[in-house]
């Protein structure tokens, strides 16, 4: 992994791609992937709407997250002119208290590892360079896929919770688990 950039623009690169600070140039690559059915199977939000939608995609985009938090688009190392999809450190539904990560892939994407791949470096991030206590992911308990993702990348299942009024499992993954496991 290669990190590069201040806290504000840390940008990470794996062996397969290129994780830069989503911009607003992003828009219209970050609608078409949630226009995917599959893609936002398990997630609410105003994907119904398009100006709403499309409002929620540049206020998640803009927001004024802490320094070394927020979206990072997801292109091929390869070509990054080709965009996979993106990964969040935020607060949970940008209110917090807790920090949630979060991944979103283009379907044709998927089950080639690269969710995983570019969920690592920012979870490294988060308690290597941020320091953070704790972060947390709430996964729709049949989203097979986000499921696998989050174990992959060392997150611990913690139960059942509601996210949004829905079902959830709740991962987490703490700073002291993580200077256990060094």
């Amino acid at each position: 992994m290669i990190v590069t950039g201040s806290d504000a623009c840390t940008t990470f690169e794996t062996e397969r791609l290129l994780l830069r600070s989503r911009t607003l140039a992003d828009t219209n690559d970050c609608v078409l992937m949630d226009r995917e059915p599959e893609v936002t199977r398990y997630v609410s939000g105003p994907w119904s709407n398009a100006s709403a939608h499309r409002e929620f995609i540049e206020n998640r985009t803009s927001g004024l997250w802490l320094p070394g938090m927020g979206y990072w688009t997801i292109v091929l190392r390869q070509d990054p002119a080709i965009f996979v999809g993106w990964v969040l450190l935020i607060p949970v539904d940008a209110v917090g208290p807790e920090i949630e990560i979060g991944w979103r892939l283009r379907q044709r994407f998927w089950g080639q590892g690269l969710a995983t791949e570019a969920a690592r470096p920012v979870l490294t991030h988060a308690f290597e360079v941020l320091k953070l206590a704790e972060v947390v992911a709430e996964i729709d308990p049949d989203n097979l896929g986000s499921l696998r993702v989050a174990e992959k990348i060392g997150l611990k299942q913690r139960g059942p919770v509601l996210h949004s009024a829905r079902p959830a499992v709740r991962y987490s993954l703490t700073l002291g688990e993580v200077a256990g496991a060094s």
